[in-house]
């Protein structure tokens, strides 16, 4: 049957060359494409552009602009000021540019060049909030040129765009602090969204403002047209929105972050996640994660179009065939490759991208708050308190503060956890010759690196002076080096040992969550990742595991029967159950692994840890539950199937934006 599903009206505006787009969508009826100051006189072009045909110097002094105007605000929000990832951002695939030039003769010129850009706005058609907008991400002037009124005008180009685009609202964030700037949207009819971040109250019931807001200008503005009853203003209303769900997430890792990225963009729901931390990272973010190739398109379906585009960056390049696992001797004989299904099926992921594209437009995040408990209300809602003494109230309190959980504490008092006498060492080695930004300490965190790791029961450290996680970076080296050492070990894993980056040490202490059974008796609290139990690392399936559950747990809490079933003790149970059926099954998964790699502490066992090595894997093959459609998973956008026509998807243009710009402009400045 024929597909009659009418197309969004920003998917029709963001398909269109940029011919059609400034036809169709900019004024015909006025000149848009110059601008005089009122006071110089001097004289100014403006030019429409895609992101993608920007120049390195063009691209540059939109950069200068931003980090003049805003470095400073940046630097005293939570998510800091981070260059590398802003240029991420301002390179998206459709993000639009107006550029302001002066006319002024430049390097004996009679017009201006690249360089000469003194003003800009860039924006982009998407959804938010499952509502078609026209999101500005920035607009940014020259001193010169404020108060001008061009930064008036460039507004109303880009709402002339979004009403001919036919969105509901002009959507963009603005700085609280900036006061400056709040004046000149409130001036020009922007107001706060509802869905803007809830000042903090603390417990002597003063309110502290979160760093930024959400301003929109929707059918209220003749500019937009009138599409909607007056009173739905919040992005994604519904009926239900004049008491939304709250949902306060408990820890910002991967899996609750996922989890309220994927809320965030859900009407009728309310978000706050709540980190201990005051920056939203750990010490193992530089290092990376394997995700599979379904838990990669459900996100690809699930996160909004930018944040997917940040995400794409930090995946690796499958090798042909898909990914395999070899296993050597010590002396660097190969045994076997490992090549199933399941192991093929896995993507590398950089951690650092992941935890980027996941902070990003994360306005729910308040980070250096710790909880502490959780108190159930008699009308059915959950008080949840913290440690700067604010507390704050919710509909479902969700714990995914990891291992050591603090919900889980208190909800699964019974729960234990058990230190299993073994710590594994990671490094991280530069990877020749595609690292550049690396020394002796340390490598940047988007550069290509080999990770070594080395294993160990306590016992078999060398260095005992304390234990293995309070040994420092050159100490852990020394530990490498002695094991790489040893007779019978190839010398390339004591090559590897010598170059490691020292800064980039990692110790895992390996313990073990007891596994818990469903619970029915709390349906306004539950838990997801591995504050339910977690599961050995040798795998790597933990951060597939968290967000998979961070999918479910968000289909479960924006189905209508949650809303009817809300305050039922079972309202939850259909989650609880599949989450510790998936988690069991990867725990069992990574336990067999975990025995292959630590069995061979003596001649004997290590001899029929080889021998069985082949039927141990098939072992953990067949435990595996988890669909794999094969290695091109992206190859349709409908069911994960393999596409016939050759073309690559849009993630894959993301993810060689650079190759693109390098074949346009070669590796020159200009």
């Amino acid at each position: 049957m024929a597909n009659t599903k009418k197309p969004l009206g920003i998917d029709i505006a963001n398909a269109k060359s940029l011919p059609d787009f400034t036809k169709d969508y900019l004024p015909t009826d006025t000149p848009w494409t110059s601008f005089t100051h009122p006071g110089t006189e001097e004289k100014y072009t403006i030019e429409l552009q895609n992101s993608s045909n920007l120049t390195r110097d063009e691209l540059s002094a939109c950069f200068s602009l931003v980090e003049e105007s805003s470095k400073g605000d940046y630097s005293a929000s939570k998510q800091g000021w981070k260059p590398a990832a802003k240029r991420r951002e301002m390179r998206l695939l459709e993000l639009k540019y107006l550029l302001v030039r002066s006319t002024k003769p430049h390097d004996g010129e009679e017009t201006g060049k690249a360089g000469d850009i003194e003003a800009f706005v860039s924006f982009m058609p998407t959804i938010e909030d499952e509502q078609e907008v026209l999101y500005v991400y920035e607009i940014h002037l020259a001193p010169s040129l404020r108060r001008s009124g061009l930064g008036r005008r460039l507004m109303m180009l880009v709402e002339d765009v979004a009403r001919r685009t036919g969105v509901e609202k002009v959507m963009l964030s603005c700085f609280t602090r900036n006061a400056i700037a709040k004046g000149f949207y409130e001036g020009i009819g922007y107001r706060k969204d509802e869905y803007s971040p809830l000042p903090r109250v603390l417990r002597d019931g003063r309110e502290v403002e979160e760093a930024t807001l959400a301003v929109f200008l929707d059918q209220g503005n003749e500019s937009i047209p009138d599409r909607a009853d007056p009173k739905s203003e919040v992005s994604g209303t519904t009926p239900n929105d004049a008491d939304p769900l709250k949902v306060i997430v408990i820890g910002a890792g991967i899996g609750g972050l996922a989890l309220a990225q994927i809320l965030h963009s859900t009407p009728g729901i309310r978000l706050a996640c709540y980190e201990r931390y005051k920056a939203i990272d750990d010490r193992v973010v530089g290092f990376r994660v394997m995700l599979s190739g379904t838990t990669l398109l459900m996100l690809k379906r699930k996160l909004k179009s930018d944040i997917w585009a940040e995400l794409a960056f930090g995946i690796g390049e499958q090798p042909e065939g898909g990914e395999k696992i070899e296993f050597f001797k010590g002396n660097g004989n190969k045994m076997l490759a490992w090549d199933s299904d399941p192991t093929k099926d896995q993507f590398s992921v950089s951690r650092w991208h992941l935890r980027e594209a996941l902070v990003k437009e994360a306005s729910f995040v308040r980070t250096g708050i710790s909880f502490e408990r959780y108190e159930v209300l008699p009308n059915g809602r959950v008080r949840a308190f913290f440690s700067d003494g604010s507390t704050d109230e919710c509909d479902l309190l969700v714990g995914a503060d990891g291992t050591n959980s603090n919900v889980r504490k208190q909800l699964l008092s019974h729960a234990t956890i058990k230190d299993l006498g073994m710590a594994v060492i990671y490094f991280k080695n530069p990877l020749a010759p595609f690292s550049s930004r690396y020394n002796q300490h340390t490598i940047d965190p988007e550069d290509s690196y080999i990770m070594l790791g080395a294993g160990s029961p306590y016992a078999n450290f060398s260095n005992r002076r304390c234990s293995p996680n309070e040994l420092t970076p050159s100490e852990l080296q020394a530990e490498v080096l002695a094991r790489t050492s040893q007779p019978g070990i190839h010398p390339r894993f004591r090559e590897l040992a010598e170059m490691v980056c020292l800064d980039t040490a990692y110790v895992n202490i390996v313990r073990k969550s007891e596994a818990v059974h469903p619970w029915t008796s709390s349906p306004n609290i539950t838990l997801l990742g591995d504050a339910v139990f977690n599961m050995s690392n040798t795998l790597s399936r933990g951060a597939n595991c968290a967000i998979m559950d961070a999918a479910a747990l968000a289909d479960r809490i924006t189905s209508p029967a949650y809303r009817r079933e809300l305050r039922q003790p079972a309202a939850l149970d259909d989650y609880v159950r599949e989450n510790i059926e998936r988690r069991d099954v990867e725990r069992q998964r990574s336990a067999m692994m975990q025995k292959i790699m630590f069995s061979g502490q003596n001649k004997l066992r290590g001899f029929i840890r080889n021998k069985v090595l082949p039927s141990s894997l098939k072992k953990i093959d067949d435990l595996d539950r988890e669909e794999h459609d094969g290695v091109n998973w992206v190859g349709s956008d409908g069911e994960g199937s393999v596409g016939s026509t050759g073309e690559e998807p849009k993630w894959v243009e993301e993810l060689k934006w650079d190759e693109i710009f390098e074949e346009r402009h070669g590796h020159g400045t200009g």
